[in-house]
């Protein structure tokens, strides 16, 4: 029997708890929504809760080198949905490397904080988080592809 609070019942299985040691709140679905479809996996010591992975995409989505808020729903889109990894598109190492101007870039200190926003949500959710580091060589580019 549920108890009645204001304009809803109340029952515990509706309320979502916070995933701990966050300064933010994101809710954690405990218990897992849906199936159990995939079990966890341990590869070289490292524990996925799941076998999904999500592949590199290169979308040329970032705002003047920097990652953008649109990698953070990109990303965190497939990270609320409980994929074991993601890993974060090609990411340029130096400016004259880049696949194009809208790459995401990591040659800089400045260009650290906004891909760790990402990260660091992908890691509340209880995921692992990758990037490739990228080079396009005799490839690179000034302008988009």
């Amino acid at each position: 029997m549920s108890e009645s609070s204001g304009d809803y019942d109340y029952n515990p299985l509706y309320l979502a708890g916070s995933v701990p040691n966050i300064d933010v709140f994101f809710p954690i679905n405990d218990p897992l929504v849906g199936s159990l479809y995939p079990s966890p996996i341990t590869l070289k010591g490292v524990t996925f809760k799941k076998r999904i992975f999500v592949a590199l995409m290169c979308m040329y989505s970032s705002n003047k080198e920097y990652t953008a808020d649109w990698h953070l729903v990109h990303l965190g889109t497939m990270a609320v949905r409980r994929v074991g990894a993601i890993c974060m598109e090609a990411t340029a190492v130096v400016a004259e490397g880049r696949i194009g101007p809208e790459d995401a870039s990591l040659w800089a200190d400045s260009q650290i904080p906004p891909l760790q926003r990402v990260v660091r949500f992908g890691h509340s959710q209880g995921i692992k988080v990758g990037v490739q580091l990228a080079h396009a060589g005799r490839e690179a580019s000034i302008f988009s592809p």
